[in-house]
């Protein structure tokens, strides 16, 4: 009844574009997991995107073009996460990923069980990634 009310994204320019997308870069640039949520974004998902395809329609450098599709489809890094799903996301890193060192089943057990969602994460994450590429090829 009163969603007229609610705050309105400002309307996209070049230069506002510009601001989005280097803040979002600036995230990537700071991420400390591969995988991480998308709260962790300085904009919305939607306003990124929109900023991205806002200076792809005005760009004519082909160098420019493909770094900016580039970041477009690293969107695909920040997903909606579960507390679960975060502290597996740090938990699973490639970077920090240790195998336990004991043989004791519940420990393997519980590992693995978790290297597992980590997987399902990565798979999640390579699904985003194709549909983004494919947004960002049909808008060329």
């Amino acid at each position: 009844m009163f969603g007229f009310f609610k705050s309105q994204p400002p309307v996209m320019s070049l230069e506002r574009a510009e601001k989005v997308v280097n803040a979002f870069g600036g995230a990537l640039m700071k991420k400390p997991t591969m995988i991480c949520d998308e709260g962790d974004l300085p904009f919305s998902k939607a306003e990124i995107k929109e900023a991205f395809r806002f200076w792809l329609r005005s760009e004519t450098d082909p160098v420019a073009i493909d770094e900016l599709k580039a970041g477009y489809v690293s969107l695909a890094d920040f997903m909606t996460l579960t507390a679960r799903e975060k502290a597996v996301s740090i938990s699973y890193d490639a970077s920090s990923l240790k195998m336990p060192d004991t043989t004791d089943p519940q420990v393997m057990e519980a590992f693995l069980q978790g290297f597992s969602e980590y997987q399902g994460l990565l798979q999640r994450m390579a699904e985003e990634a194709k549909v983004l590429f494919a947004e960002v090829e049909s808008k060329a």
